[in-house]
């Protein structure tokens, strides 16, 4: 990730992810300073299997990507009707994985050194606790820091879940949308551009965001 200089207006460009952020209906156009990838420009060099896990845009803004060269982008999206639905399937599938691990240490099927290993049944902790642990660790992780588990899109899918599948290629502009969670994977070496843009209209979304940001601390 190279952060570049805050956006400028082209009018010829207004797509461009330096004009969106600033363009006269934007409210990010009020911003005094440039913010990384919010209201200035991020450029991103990827490699073969390079990915962004599952997330959404700060305080659920749009956003906008732009590949200039390279090879192909697969993206996986979630809409915001299923942002509950994601977090929950999600949540699940993750904290299924953690009490597998735990069983299997249980069970002495590790790799790690004796001292590395878990300790005697009665200092263990319990399914419900492992479990509660977990799930507050994923919301707090998938709410306030939007960046959480690459979650299989095909267990995702197999617990009712729709994603939309897109493979980006040089020229193809990607927008999310408000509270869509995305995610991907690069086929090779590309090198693409992204900012966060917003419409007046966003601004009651913005507020909602920073109430749930601050609710999970």
């Amino acid at each position: 990730e190279i952060p570049c200089n805050k956006g400028v207006l082209d009018k010829a460009l207004p797509w461009c992810p330096y004009s969106l952020p600033v363009l006269p209906q934007s409210p990010l156009r009020v911003l005094g300073w440039p913010s990384s990838g919010i209201n200035a420009p991020q450029l991103f060099i990827a490699r073969r299997f390079s990915f962004f896990a599952w997330h959404t845009e700060d305080l659920d803004l749009f956003s906008c990507n732009y590949m200039h060269f390279g090879a192909p982008k697969t993206w996986y999206a979630v809409s915001a009707e299923q942002r509950a639905d994601f977090e929950k399937a999600a949540e699940s599938i993750e904290c299924g994985r953690t009490l597998l691990k735990v069983k299997l240490k249980g069970k002495g099927k590790t790799s790690e050194t004796p001292s590395e290993r878990s300790p005697p049944a009665s200092n263990k902790v319990s399914v419900e606790q492992v479990t509660s642990r977990e799930r507050q660790k994923f919301h707090r992780a998938s709410v306030a820091y939007h960046r959480v588990h690459m979650t299989d899109p095909a267990m995702l899918a197999a617990k009712g879940i729709e994603i939309t599948r897109y493979i980006q290629r040089p020229g193809d502009l990607v927008i999310t949308l408000p509270g869509a969670y995305h995610g991907g994977f690069s086929h090779g070496v590309s090198v693409a551009e992204s900012s966060n843009f917003a419409d007046e209209a966003w601004l009651d979304t913005g507020l909602a965001a920073e109430k749930r940001m601050k609710a999970v601390g």
